[in-house]
Order: structure tokens, then sequence, then C-alpha cells
């Protein structure tokens, strides 16, 4: 199973004493399983975004270490701010998705019990790397827009915990991929 999958279970689809009830149910169940998936897509969509911000990182990572043609570095730039600011839009939208889900599931109730796995499922280490690498990469790309406004002990810092980060994401994600 995807890392970014989350199993549920249905049973008791059966029909409702009046037409109208069931028809309200089934519309409430499809309504759920509507925000389920959209929640699930939304998040496998962040973490592929916060992900692909890795490469541009390496770029401006590069540039921090030895200064690239000006160029270069505002393609990385835009790049990472773009799959940057995807990520945090699409995260915010599998949250909604998520609150929308949890606030129509009582209205099945009538056709279908739905059931999720006890507690939230917790995020793939990969994912949370992946996040922190994100994070990490911020003072780079400050670097990549005005390189006098950061101190270079902080951009080292930066750089140093954005490879660490970036580096055991990758070999979290081979775990995940190969188990």
């Amino acid at each position: 199973m995807p890392f970014c999958c989350e199993p549920f279970y249905a049973s008791g689809m059966g029909s409702a004493t009046s037409p109208r009830e069931g028809t309200a149910g089934e519309e409430a169940l499809a309504d759920v399983l509507r925000a389920l998936f959209a929640s699930q897509r939304l998040n496998c969509a962040t973490v592929a975004y916060a992900q692909g911000s890795a490469l541009p990182s390496l770029v401006l990572w590069v540039h921090a270490q030895r200064p690239l043609p000006s160029l270069v570095v505002w393609i990385a730039v835009l790049a990472w701010a773009v799959f940057t600011l995807l990520a945090l839009s699409l995260g915010i939208a599998a949250r909604r998705q998520r609150t929308r889900l949890w606030a129509l599931l009582p209205a099945t109730r009538r056709v279908a019990r739905v059931e999720f796995p006890a507690g939230e499922r917790s995020p793939a280490a990969s994912s949370i790397l992946s996040s922190l690498a994100v994070v990490a990469a911020g003072p780079l790309w400050i670097h990549g827009l005005a390189p006098h406004h950061v101190s270079p002990p902080l951009l080292a810092a930066s750089g140093v915990s954005w490879l660490g980060l970036a580096t055991f994401s990758l070999g979290a994600r081979c775990l995940e991929h190969w188990s």
C-alpha cells in the first residue's frame, strides 16, 4: 500500500426505512467518500511537491557553496518557491477535506458504518523529513534572492541541515518503497 493512502471500512449498505432517508444517507456516504479520496489525493500531491523541491534546493545549496550563474539561481529560486507554495496550499486543502470528512461522518450512520483505524495515521518518515528539509532550505532560498541578507554561519547551518535531512528523506523513502 502506498504511504499516502489510508484504509477504511464500510459495512451495512442496507436500505433505510423511507426513500427520503435512504437518499440523504446515500448522498452523505458519497460525500464522505469524496472527501476521503480528495484528502488522500491532496496528501499525496503535498508530499510529492515537498519532495520535488529537493532539486531546486540542491541547486541553491550548490550556489551557497560556489557562485552559480544568476539565471540558474533565479530559475532555482522560482522553482523552489512554486514547489513550496503548491505543497503548502495542497496541504491546507487536504486538511480542510479531512475536517469536512469528520463533519460528514455522522450523517452516514443510517446507511453504513464507516470506520477508520484507531487514531490518526501518522505520516511516513520520508514525508516528515521532506517537510523539514523544505524548512531548512528557506535560508538557502533567501540567499538565492539576496545573498547579503543571510549571515555565513546561518547559511552554513542551513546547508548542512538541508543536506542531512534531504539525504535521510531519500533513504527513508527508499526503505518505505522496498519494504
